[in-house]
């Protein structure tokens, strides 16, 4: 049996807390591991917003082209790996 890291465990709570899910850089494009995981939370029960600045629909679902668009608050997370010092 396989034991979560600490930031598996993390990554782990925020999805299971978290209802509404904002996807940047979702792509229109069925082929993109983007669009398929923006569909797959869709089909999960999750309220998904897909973050485009063409504003494209992703999965049958309005974009909108930055965070600050989105109505109401915003929790943000970041893999860490993504954030540049």
């Amino acid at each position: 049996m396989k034991h979560m890291t600490r930031e598996e465990a993390v990554n782990r709570r925020v999805l299971q807390r978290a209802r509404t899910l904002a996807i940047i850089g979702a792509s229109s494009s069925p082929e993109r591991h983007s669009h398929t995981v923006t569909a797959y939370l869709k089909t999960a029960g999750y309220d998904v917003i897909p973050i485009r600045p063409d504003g494209a629909d992703v999965a049958g679902l309005r974009s909108c082209a930055s965070l600050t668009d989105v109505a109401g608050p915003v929790a943000r997370w970041r893999h860490r790996h993504d954030i540049r010092e």
